[in-house]
């Protein structure tokens, strides 16, 4: 399995790569979609003392858990918000949903990384994810996409997502086997996530 390792591997992520329409070099397998998404949550180098970051209510609970940490990890502000409720016979409509993140972002200024979830494990909620990363970035926000269940379910292209981080799972809607899942960062952001035990130069 040691001397098999690296091409398997190698060959499986330009498979992956392909499937998810990005390059094999921006993404990395994972054991999942938490794997990913706390590598990504914890990793992310641009936070300073004083920042804030944003998830919501309705987010995974491990990826809640990952983003009240970075204020002992990185000395920001976490910030949870509360998604408002639909009525017993409307859903939320688009409108609203950027309505209520563009009021979070005027109530958080110094809000410097956003966690969305594409399609919500607990509701069904599918959210116009483009729209708000592109809200967003205009105010110097990046975002960190948890797309565990949409890839699968979902008609999307990541990268038309435009959101430069994003976890993935495999083995929800895809039908890989259970522990399988990719980690995606675009090509410019590489250097804003941390690299893990990197072997350093001349060792």
């Amino acid at each position: 399995a040691r001397l098999q390792y690296g091409e398997a591997y190698r060959a499986v992520r330009e498979k992956v790569a392909a499937f998810l329409n990005v390059e094999a070099d921006e993404i990395a397998l994972t054991r999942g979609a938490t794997e990913a998404l706390q590598a990504l949550i914890g990793g992310y180098n641009k936070l300073k003392k004083g920042d804030t970051v944003l998830y919501a209510d309705l987010d995974y609970s491990e990826m809640k858990t990952a983003m009240r940490w970075l204020e002992e990890r990185r000395g920001v502000k976490a910030v949870k918000l509360t998604f408002p409720e639909p009525t017993k016979n409307e859903p939320l409509t688009e409108a609203q949903i950027l309505s209520f993140y563009e009021k979070a972002f005027d109530s958080n200024p110094a809000t410097k990384l956003l966690l969305l979830t594409h399609l919500n494990n607990w509701t069904g909620l599918i959210i116009p994810v483009a729209k708000i990363a592109k809200m967003a970035k205009a105010r110097g926000i990046d975002v960190i996409l948890d797309a565990a269940h949409s890839v699968g379910q979902v008609d999307m292209k990541i990268k038309d997502l435009g959101c430069p981080f994003v976890g993935v799972n495999l083995h929800k809607w895809v039908g890989a086997p259970i522990g399988c899942g990719v980690l995606y960062i675009s090509k410019q952001k590489i250097a804003d996530i941390d690299t893990y035990m990197a072997k350093s130069p001349g060792s």
